[in-house]
């Protein structure tokens, strides 16, 4: 029986054998796109069953049928839907994104670079998604109670 996840992680494979070092440049001076990139890192993304015959066939399927919280992704690079909208066309263009919620390896290497760097400046890097960045491959979940304190907390920041 054929599986659904084959195709995607066929499709994946072949996005990521795509990935090149020079795709990472953008995230050097947009610090908007380096917020976002690493935040999409931490999504959860889902695949529903495409129905029977219909199979996953191109990364445009992919786009087109993953699942993802927009609203904790707005939450998490701190930015309005619409500038959240056009982060995620701009890093799709860039190949720095995929759908899974994974990122390529040359913005993982860049995230890396950049916190070898602060550190051996002692130096403290903040991005706008506050958090960690991690290595490619699935992301952590975000479960509903986590969700609810990030929609919770929403305006209820002090401004620094």
């Amino acid at each position: 029986m054929h599986s659904h996840k084959e195709d995607i992680e066929k499709i994946l494979a072949n996005m990521k054998s795509m990935d090149v070092p020079e795709n990472a440049y953008p995230l050097i001076s947009d610090q908007d796109l380096a917020s976002f990139v690493h935040a999409w890192s931490k999504l959860e993304v889902f695949f529903p069953e495409p129905p029977d015959g219909v199979r996953y066939e191109t990364a445009g399927d992919l786009w087109s049928q993953g699942e993802y919280d927009d609203i904790v992704l707005t939450m998490l690079i701190n930015q309005s839907k619409p500038k959240m909208f056009s982060l995620v066309a701009k890093a799709k263009g860039l190949s720095l994104i995929y759908p899974d919620g994974t990122i390529a390896s040359s913005a993982t290497e860049f995230f890396i670079t950049e916190i070898e760097a602060a550190q051996a400046k002692n130096e403290v890097i903040i991005l706008k998604s506050q958090q960690a960045p991690r290595p490619v491959g699935r992301p952590p979940l975000i479960d509903i109670p986590q969700r609810k304190e990030l929609i919770d907390g929403i305006g209820t920041e002090e401004s620094t």
